[in-house]
């Protein structure tokens, strides 16, 4: 009754038994009082924030009935966003019983603007450094507008982009932007350049899932890196639309470390070549991870990833930048990056199928410090150039981390299981963050 417009609502109950106490009656005398409605809503504190911002996170209007229960939702959703420091709401009459509530917001906004630089070292990319530099409320529309860059051992790359949580007022999120890139991945023969635009809108569905789709458009080409690779292995610059619906599941406990839990994401890419038919193709990628702590020291963490690549209306080969390639710190580690298989002139192979397993015990040593023995398997088929070993590759092996409230710092080594002759036993890796 209450939540209809009737908070200062009075509930009082009796109870009668009957004369042999088998039988019980209970009678609710419900007093509604006076029908309350919403007021007005003024604000205090938003010197860069736009009201409008506001209302669009208030569950009532003005002249919908009062409700408490819709109140603290709407000051949730105004505290959940990331412009304000604090958010307290006020509610005007409501302790005098009046017949009209009015809301008085009092908020502390956060600085806007930001600038960050990080730097470091990654066994998949080298040494690299990035910057950006942005404003978190940009036109004081809770947009966050940022321009940013990396450069790095393996090439470099620029974008800018603006995200909105609240996309045209809707509970859908955007993140747009354009970019440039140049990147020579690790013992790869071949390099990629690539400009182009995207569009990634997402919605929260349910408690723990949300939906997505995303639009990209780019220009890419491929380009040789020695005089080893084939003309044919080459392409002409080509510009694709790729469109991606997607759905994501996330029950983890943490983001960055997680217990419990499990987390999965499945997404389609479609992708159309403009002028030319070689990326024509759709490409399903499933990622499932899950996490469980049965001792208060020991957690298990698991991970699958499959992956592959279905032509259509083109019988010409999918180009090199466009094929699963594994190997390296994060997939399987003791491989050199891209290397889980390699052709007879030791160069990376790459294929339309992949599937992805990975299992790691971490063992919490204290003072944030841990210890981890992992089993890692890849799987590439499907394959365009002739492989020297099997299509299934494993290793095992033993990391050291330290856990930072930003992420984990580690190094690990990994033990190549039934290794060819014409290749190492194993190999070390430096990362930051989990593998999965």
């Amino acid at each position: 009754v209450s939540e209809k417009g009737y908070p200062y609502v009075q509930v009082s109950g009796e109870l009668t038994l009957n004369e042999d106490q088998t039988k019980a009656e209970v009678v609710y005398r419900v007093q509604q009082n006076g029908y309350v409605e919403k007021g007005n809503t003024f604000y205090a504190g938003n010197f860069r924030t736009r009201e409008k911002i506001f209302d669009q996170e208030l569950i009532m209007k003005p002249g919908d009935p009062f409700s408490l229960k819709k109140m603290t939702e709407g000051q949730k959703n105004i505290r959940s966003m990331n412009i304000f420091r604090s958010v307290a709401f006020y509610p005007v009459g409501l302790k005098e019983e009046a017949e009209t509530i009015h809301l008085f917001t009092e908020v502390e906004e956060e600085k806007p603007f930001y600038f960050e630089v990080t730097g470091g070292y990654d066994s998949e990319k080298g040494l690299y450094t990035t910057s950006t530099i942005g404003d978190r409320n940009f036109l004081g529309s809770n947009k966050d507008f940022k321009i940013g860059g990396e450069l790095s051992k393996t090439g470099y790359k620029g974008e800018s982009r603006l995200f909105e949580p609240r996309f045209m007022g809707t509970r859908v999120s955007a993140d747009s932007g354009v970019h440039f890139e140049r990147t020579e991945p690790f013992n790869q023969k071949f390099g990629v350049k690539s400009k182009g635009t995207d569009v990634q809108f997402s919605r929260k569905w349910k408690k723990q899932t949300r939906l997505g789709l995303g639009f990209d458009l780019e220009k890419r080409e491929q380009y040789r890196r020695n005089s080893n690779v084939d003309k044919d292995d080459v392409y002409d610059p080509r510009t694709i639309l790729v469109v991606t619906p997607s759905i994501r599941f996330d029950s983890r406990d943490n983001f960055l470390n997680p217990k419990e839990g499990i987390f999965c994401l499945f997404g389609v890419g479609v992708s159309k070549g403009i002028k030319d038919s070689s990326d024509n193709f759709f490409k399903p990628r499933t990622d499932f991870r899950a996490y469980i702590t049965p001792l208060d020291r020991l957690t298990l963490a698991g991970r699958g990833s499959v992956g592959k690549i279905i032509r259509y209306g083109s019988k010409s080969k999918i180009p090199d930048d466009q094929l699963f390639y594994l190997g390296g710190t994060n997939s399987v580690r003791g491989f050199k990056e891209n290397e889980l298989l390699v052709d007879h002139d030791n160069d990376p192979v790459g294929g339309k199928q992949m599937f992805l397993g990975n299992a790691e015990a971490r063992i919490d040593l204290g003072s944030n410090f841990e210890l981890s023995f992992f089993y890692d398997m890849g799987y590439l088929n499907d394959t365009k150039d002739k492989e020297r070993s099997g299509n299934v590759r494993s290793s095992a092996g033993i990391g050291f981390r330290y856990v930072t409230p930003v992420g984990a710092v580690g190094l690990a080594y990994g033990h190549k299981l039934n290794p060819q002759s014409y290749e190492s036993t194993g190999r070390f890796h430096f990362s930051i963050g989990y593998t999965f």
